[in-house]
């Protein structure tokens, strides 16, 4: 078998937008709370100090990203730390089940989840949708400690990002990757087709982004497992969302290669 290049992470905002390519922070960064189930999310009052709070923490993320980008992701982890620890701060665990938001359908979607867990018994905590910058804090760090080959430190980042936003693609996708290179195909497999299915959550500039990085991840786990028609039908699905999709020609090219030898 040729050797075969690992899906590494995309360096991408979890806002869709690349943070070298985006000038402004949301706006406004709101909390958003149901008390009942199914309703839409109602948004609370910001100020001209949260605004401030969130473009100052937006512009630390830019210099994050920079860093990781140069090289030198050793030097981004105290300006993410503190970022993260900020947040922490700000929003403690507790009584609150904090949930973090790209899109208006995610926001609605952790609403329902939250109200559904209540009528459940399972958790009672009121639950409130954020539109910060925490996740994309979280999602770098674990960026630059994938780059750092500090794997199981990344995984955790991941992990606390997934249970602030459930549905998060991206995230999903990163820890499918982390276990696809340790083999564990079985988990990665499951983690990227969360991904694939959540995607529809995530914001409309990132969808197909987000969904074919999902259907990529799967693909390469299942031409590993020998699967080559179901590899071949994701890397299909990529090319239908994406017709300039490169990497999954290239994939379809590797399984038509493996079919003529054989292997």
């Amino acid at each position: 078998m040729r050797a075969r290049l690992i899906l590494m992470p995309v360096l991408l905002t979890l806002t869709g937008a690349a943070l070298g390519q985006a000038t402004n922070p949301p706006s406004p960064p709101a909390a958003t709370t149901s008390p009942n189930p199914g309703s839409a999310p109602a948004k609370a009052a910001t100020t001209a100090a949260d605004d401030a709070k969130e473009q100052a923490v937006f512009d630390q993320l830019v210099r994050a990203k920079s860093l990781i980008s140069e090289g030198q992701a050793g030097q981004a982890l105290p300006v993410l730390d503190q970022i993260i620890s900020q947040y922490e701060v700000q929003y403690p665990k507790g009584d609150t089940r904090w949930f973090v938001v790209r899109s208006t359908e995610e926001a609605i979607a952790y609403m329902a989840m939250a109200a559904t867990d209540e009528e459940k018994g399972s958790d009672k905590r009121t639950a409130a949708a954020l539109s910060v910058w925490w996740g994309e804090a979280l999602y770098l760090k674990g960026f630059a400690l994938v780059d750092l080959g500090r794997t199981d430190e990344a995984k955790a980042q991941y992990e606390r990002l997934i249970e602030l936003a459930p549905y998060h693609s991206l995230a999903l996708s990163e820890l499918g990757n982390i276990f696809q290179t340790q083999h564990n195909w079985t988990k990665a497999l499951d983690y990227y087709g969360r991904a694939e299915a959540f995607s529809t959550f995530s914001p409309k500039a990132a969808r197909t982004f987000e969904a074919t990085r999902a259907l990529r991840g799967q693909g390469y786990v299942l031409v590993e497992l020998g699967r080559l028609d179901e590899a071949e039908a994701k890397y299909r699905e990529c090319i239908k969302l994406d017709p300039n999709d490169e990497k999954a020609k290239a994939e379809l090219g590797y399984i038509a290669q493996r079919r003529a030898t054989g292997h």
